[in-house]
């Protein structure tokens, strides 16, 4: 009788003991169930981004592919599935729903594109810092350059005084003053650099600009853009001198030779585009030259005598400011020619900023300040849409792709030990990927 009772205790322990290891095992399993589910929702996401558009990324660095949805569903299904049956059996699981979000995460949207860009050109920048003085020193530069006090006290030009000139100064200078008036208002003959342009159809209906009503401008002053200057803008601004066309780079296997120039303006012509830069640069070489002729008291003092001895009509303050207007108009007209001629003209004369020479390539830089940020990039989007349907043929359209998909994929596990809840068991997994 004690024999059978001790059996009946034996088996009881042992019972207990079994169902706790079971209990532990099956808690075990899955905290293991959940980490490989973890991993394995990572390496389909991977996979997935791994599919990019390599005529994009070949051409420009850029990742991107496609938004269709059916194929991303079957893909990331083919993938997930896989790497679950060679998961262990202790901690086996199946697929329930598997399900993506691609909204938050088009191509064609600047906030999703822009920080990929960002990302290229500080890479760019930080390559050459390590190589190069001059760039370090314009990137430290600018800020004084944006900052600089271009004010002029005009109350002060009543109070300038000169010695009286003789007469026959006083002539020439009049007859040099209407001969530049002349010069400013005609406007010069100039060849144009290329007669590339972009041809209405298809692909030029489809473009990032037209489809968000972008406006073509003429002039860049006044645009605002410097309002909404950062350190990624200003990333981004390298990024597009250094990977597209321009006057000061230009290159054969584009559409448009003047790539960075359409990025300003939006016009569907090199002609058009290189008229806008010229009047823009010519609008913000006259503003500076106006400002140094106005702070230079020799020239002041020479103004102030001719306004008072050949305009005796006109009230000092306006003619003094007719001539120095008409003087500065002549030196940004011979300022516009040089830089156009791939020569430097100083940005402040006064002000030398380490890196900052006046080159063609610095006005195209600052002028790049002066636009906002999603200009900017829808028009960089245009850009690289067109040569990549045109040249190299791919049919690329920013609107079918996408840059990141949020993924959601709801897994199952049989348990081994009977619960209340039922002999499966269920989990979620959320994840984001990204370029």
């Amino acid at each position: 009788m004690k024999k059978g009772f001790a059996t009946i205790q034996v088996v009881i322990v042992l019972s207990a003991l079994t169902l706790l290891l079971l209990v532990v095992l099956e808690a075990s399993a899955g905290y293991a169930a959940g980490s490989i589910a973890e991993d394995l929702c990572a390496v389909t996401g991977s996979s997935l981004l791994s599919e990019y558009n390599v005529a994009l990324q070949k051409r420009y660095g850029v990742f991107a592919m496609s938004a269709n949805r059916a194929r991303l569903q079957a893909v990331g299904r083919y993938y997930l599935e896989s790497g679950l049956q060679a998961a262990p059996m202790l901690v086996k699981l199946s697929l329930g729903s598997l399900s993506f979000r691609t909204e938050d995460w088009e191509a064609g949207d600047p906030s999703v594109f822009g920080p990929q860009i960002a990302r290229l050109g500080a890479m760019a920048l930080g390559r050459d810092l390590l190589t190069s003085e001059d760039l370090g020193g314009l990137l430290g530069g600018l800020g004084s350059l944006l900052s600089g006090d271009l004010s002029v006290d005009l109350s002060e030009l009543g109070e300038l005084t000169a010695a009286a000139p003789d007469d026959e100064d006083l002539a020439s200078q009049r007859d040099e003053l209407m001969q530049q008036l002349q010069e400013a208002n005609r406007e010069d003959e100039v060849r144009p650099m290329s007669k590339r342009k972009i041809e209405e159809g298809l692909v030029a209906a489809n473009l990032p600009s037209r489809r968000r009503g972008l406006r073509k401008r003429s002039f860049l002053l006044f645009s605002g853009g410097l309002a909404q200057l950062s350190v990624s803008g200003m990333a981004q601004n390298e990024y597009i001198l250094r990977s597209l066309s321009n006057a000061a780079g230009p290159r054969e296997d584009t559409v448009l030779l003047l790539e960075g120039e359409y990025v300003l303006y939006g016009n569907p012509s090199d002609e058009q585009n290189e008229r806008a830069f010229r009047r823009s640069l010519f609008l913000l070489r006259s503003a500076i030259d106006l400002a140094e002729i106005l702070s230079d008291p020799e020239q002041m003092s020479q103004i102030a005598s001719l306004a008072a001895s050949s305009f005796a009509l006109i009230p000092a303050p306006v003619a003094i400011a007719v001539i120095c207007s008409i003087r500065a108009a002549m030196q940004a007209k011979s300022d516009v020619a040089r830089v156009m001629g791939g020569g430097e003209v100083p940005i402040l004369r006064d002000l030398q900023v380490p890196g900052l020479k006046g080159t063609y390539a610095d006005y195209l830089r600052l002028f790049l300040m002066m636009l906002s940020e999603e200009e900017k990039l829808v028009r960089l989007m245009d850009i690289m849409q067109l040569n990549l349907n045109v040249i190299d043929g791919d049919g690329f359209n920013f609107r079918n792709y996408i840059c990141g998909f949020s993924m959601q994929a709801d897994l199952l596990k049989r348990m081994r030990v009977p619960v209340p809840g039922g002999a499966v068991r269920s989990g979620q997994v959320v994840q984001i990927h990204a370029y």
